[in-house]
């Protein structure tokens, strides 16, 4: 695609830009803020660099593409992680810096329409990625952030061993001094960066703003920048970390022999999402068609939990994605009635979207969106064409008491293709975390940095496996930033494409599935220092449940979707399996995890029931374990539903909240077919 790259003229900047050509991409143009007087080197911004700004002009000619520079005046209005362009800052102040950015790249997006893409050079700052995020997601581009959570010590090591030639031109850090180190080259500083690193907990990428550097040349310049006259300005004489930057009076520039980096065709596409206003539904109208319920549950601490489950009554002729605009408006109308709050879906942790026919999915989605801005939930989508209607709908909410509102959730949405983990280009989470769980959304098996799901070739069993590894790659990068691992997991839902595994393969999924996972786990334990606190053997991997469906997103064969718990648990145990026979056709399956801290412990438990279940079993005898439980999820096949109704109304009795699941079939155990499978959520 064709990219616009955000450069400060420092080492990330560049190097995302020589990531950006790497991946396929082309540099149309660079853009870039200043302040609005040429003379000072120096903003108090949050989010941008300036220090050099006067040398921008030359990496333009360096490239030889175009350079839109706007003013910066360096106001941050909004100090929180989190941006929302709708909040207004002070009257009489200036403009959010974020609304500069915003209207630079739009000047670009007009004078260039061909452009797609953004370049970020963000390691490790969420509170930039944001900011970029929220500007690329409203003039529907994509921010490329190739760089973002790699590991530093790597990442640095990797910018001069490719050809970045940069020097530090400020710096702020214990063990750092202007007039000692500006104007050296990273590549003379490397190993004193380490060794700070070390001794004084440095960034060596200087990512807490330890320093800040100029580069001179890199690999996609046509010529290099030479300084002739600098100076260093001192800001703050401080004994141990005295803080000044390089002030570069002249500079040349002089032509280079070697041709610069060339790109590469690719196909690289994301849809995209731009918020739009709402059209005029007849809600009253269209309403009486929608089966909604809300239950209520007393969870843990200060929270209480509400499950909510939507579905379309009858089949109605109306397009998929008005189905889902009145669907959610009736869910929205629902909560107000039940949540002392103008913004209900705010507290949403992670919705479970079923859907008749994924055709519809982008209609789906681009309805979805316009009822979440900021920090959506989390998410996973199928597909099953037994329901009623385009969609069903299975949300967790979780409302904190005042006192504790302003905390109660943590989430990872990350918008930027990186080569971290799939990019959130939509309205969902990678992750929320509460209450020490962490709700995951469904990964497919996307390779981040392109976007596109691993290729299934000639063999197609081994193409799913190739598939599951991605996508369990995709998980543990996402559970790492969170400061958990794999081995955390307490419940993973496999889905599977049922018309790309074929005969016995389908016998022997689970097995594989199992298999694949453990051999995951060796692998990061041999290359980490996680402690290996789980036992890879036998059936201690009790909380997977493989189950088939019509179709998943983007035709992918697999999709993962896992719940883990945070650093802060202390230990994970995992309960033998307990076997009860009721019948010569029933059979149910026990499991059971429990994780605990300090304060409380969380159990997870499952009930697989196979065989034949004739409408007069009782269900109460083995759902009294679960009754008191916070929640449950249902799967179901088209074989147990009327058991499924029955275990619900027994659930909802007890106040427990339930989602019901429709899957095509659930993963057989020792030759039966298994009509429903439940998993419980507990605090005690």
């Amino acid at each position: 695609m064709k990219v616009v790259a955000l450069v400060s003229g420092g080492k990330d900047s560049c190097y995302n830009m020589m990531k950006c050509v790497e991946h396929g991409h082309t540099i149309e143009c660079i853009a870039n803020l200043a302040p609005p007087d040429e003379s000072i080197q120096e903003l108090d911004s949050w989010t941008f660099q300036t220090v050099g700004h006067n040398v921008i002009e030359a990496i333009s000619h360096c490239l030889e593409v175009p350079l839109f520079r706007g003013e910066l005046h360096a106001v941050s209005s909004q100090k929180t992680l989190e941006y929302d362009e709708n909040v207004k800052g002070e009257e009489g102040a200036h403009k959010d810096e974020v609304e500069e950015l915003f209207e630079l790249l739009s000047r670009v997006k007009t004078t260039m329409p061909d452009i797609e893409g953004v370049s970020c050079g963000a390691i490790l700052s969420d509170y930039q990625r944001y900011r970029v995020e929220n500007v690329c997601s409203r003039l529907g581009l994509i921010s490329l952030c190739y760089l973002w959570r790699r590991d530093q010590s790597d990442l640095l090591s990797e910018m001069i061993s490719s050809g970045i030639h940069a020097v530090l031109i400020k710096t702020a850090s214990l063990g750092l001094s202007p007039k000692k180190h500006c104007g050296k080259s990273l590549a003379q500083l490397h190993p004193i960066l380490e060794k700070l690193k070390l001794t004084c907990d440095l960034n060596v990428c200087g990512e807490g703003g330890e320093y800040e550097t100029l580069t001179l040349d890199c690999p996609l310049f046509k010529k290099s920048i030479i300084i002739d006259e600098s100076e260093i300005v001192c800001l703050d004489q401080d004994m141990y970390a005295p803080v000044g930057h390089l002030h570069i009076k002249k500079y040349h520039l002089e032509d280079k022999e070697q041709p610069p980096h060339q790109s590469r065709s690719n196909s690289f596409k994301i849809s995209t999402f731009i918020r739009e206003p709402q059209s005029d539904i007849d809600v009253n109208h269209l309403s009486k068609h929608i089966l909604c319920n809300v239950s209520r549950t007393i969870g843990s601490g200060q929270l209480d939990y509400f499950f909510v489950n939507a579905s379309v009554s009858q089949e109605i002729d109306y397009d998929a994605g008005i189905q889902t605009s009145v669907m959610f408006q009736v869910i929205l109308n629902l909560l107000k009635t039940k949540i002392e709050s103008d913004q209900p879906m705010q507290f949403c942790l992670q919705n479970t979207v079923v859907v008749k026919n994924m055709n519809d999915f982008s209609r789906i989605n681009n309805s979805y969106s316009k009822f979440y801005h900021i920090n959506p939930p989390s998410r996973v989508c199928i597909e099953c064409d037994r329901i009623v209607g385009s969609l069903q709908l299975n949300c967790l909410f979780a409302v904190p008491n005042p006192s504790f509102q302003h905390s109660f959730k943590k989430v990872m949405h990350v918008q930027s293709v990186s080569e971290w983990a799939p990019a959130c280009i939509g309205p969902y989470s990678q992750a929320v975390v509460v209450q020490n769980i962490i709700y995951c959304a469904g990964q497919i098996a996307l390779v981040p940095q392109s976007m596109t799901l691993v290729p299934i070739r000639d063999d197609l069993m081994e193409g799913v496996v190739s598939q599951m590894r991605q996508c369990i790659k995709n998980v543990h990068q996402t559970l790492t930033a969170l400061s958990s691992c794999i081995h955390n997991v307490t419940r993973c839902d496999v889905y599977v494409d049922q018309d790309q595994v074929h005969g016995p393969h389908r016998n022997l999924l689970e097995g594989v599935v199992i298999t694949i996972w453990s051999e995951y786990l060796e692998e990061i334990s041999q290359d980490t220092n996680v402690e290996k606190n789980r036992v890879l053997n036998d059936l201690k991997f009790d909380f997977f449940r493989v189950v088939f469906v019509s179709k998943l997103p983007r035709s992918s064969s697999v999709e993962y979707h896992v719940t883990a718990v945070d650093k802060n648990i202390q230990s994970v145990n995992y309960t033998p399996i307990k076997t009860e026979i009721h019948s010569d056709q029933v059979r149910i399956v026990r499991r059971h995890v429990v994780t605990s801290n300090d304060e409380s412990s969380l159990h997870t438990k499952s009930l697989d029931i196979y065989g034949v279940c004739d409408e007069e079993f009782e269900v109460s005898q083995f759902l009294r374990s679960v009754k008191d439980c916070v929640s449950c999820r249902i799967f179901v096949t088209q074989q147990g539903e009327k058991l499924c109704d029955k275990v619900m109304e027994y659930l909802n009795s007890n106040k427990v909240l339930v989602s019901k699941v429709p899957v095509t079939r659930i993963a057989p155990f020792n030759g039966l077919d298994q009509q429903m499978c439940l998993m419980s959520l507990d605090f005690e």
